[in-house]
C-alpha cells in the first residue's frame, strides 16, 4: 500500500490528461460521484492509486468485468 506521504494526488486537468478525456467530463463524474474524489475549495482532487483502482474496476476482459 502506498504510503499516505507519498500518496500522488491529481487535478481534474491532470486527471483528463491521463484518461485522455475533456476535464469537465472528469470535474462531472467527481461531482457525480462517479471516481472517488475530494472538493478543497472550488477545485477536485483525485487520489491517482485510487483513480487507478476505479479503473481497473471498469477494464473488461472477454466481455466479463476485471
Amino acid at each position: 500500500m502506498e504510503n499516505q506521504e507519498n500518496a500522488v494526488f491529481m487535478t481534474t486537468k491532470e486527471a483528463a490528461d491521463y484518461f485522455r478525456v475533456h476535464w469537465m467530463t472528469i470535474s462531472k463524474w467527481c461531482k457525480d460521484g462517479v471516481i472517488p474524489a475530494a472538493k478543497i475549495g472550488k477545485n477536485w482532487r483525485i487520489k491517482k492509486e485510487d483513480l487507478d483502482k476505479w479503473f481497473k474496476g471498469k477494464v473488461k476482459t472477454n466481455g466479463k468485468t476485471a
